[in-house]
């Protein structure tokens, strides 16, 4: 199941792709398990009523995968681990790319570069 599809019962999942043609090896369990990673991320904190948005696009040998959404209001003992994106930035380095994230009290983006190998 895709990730807008596991999303679509809570979620508003709005998706853009723009991928040119693209080659590039990757380990398919590396990429669920990015994917699991978002999914688990978005289902623990971010605002149901608010749109995810999700877009891939490969531009000059690197494979991107942005994520956004809301950041629904926790309480203290929400806090997470973050071992969800240790393990992101872990598959990112593995394939020559790198993991930026940017969070807010309203807003968390990821965005994940992977380098054609």
């Amino acid at each position: 199941m895709s990730l807008r599809g596991m999303l679509e019962d809570v979620f508003t999942v709005k998706t853009t792709l723009a991928c040119p043609a693209f080659s590039a090896t990757f380990d398919v369990q590396e990429l669920q398990r990015i994917f699991d990673n978002l999914i688990s991320n978005v289902q623990k904190y971010a605002a149901p009523d608010k749109p995810v948005l999700l877009a891939i696009s490969a531009e000059n040998g690197q494979l991107n995968i942005r994520q956004e959404n809301a950041v629904r209001k926790l309480d203290a003992s929400s806090e997470g681990y973050q071992i969800g994106l240790k393990s992101i930035r872990r598959i990112a380095q593995n394939y020559g790319g790198r993991v930026e994230v940017r969070q807010d009290d309203a807003m968390f983006m990821i965005s994940i570069i992977l380098s054609e190998i």
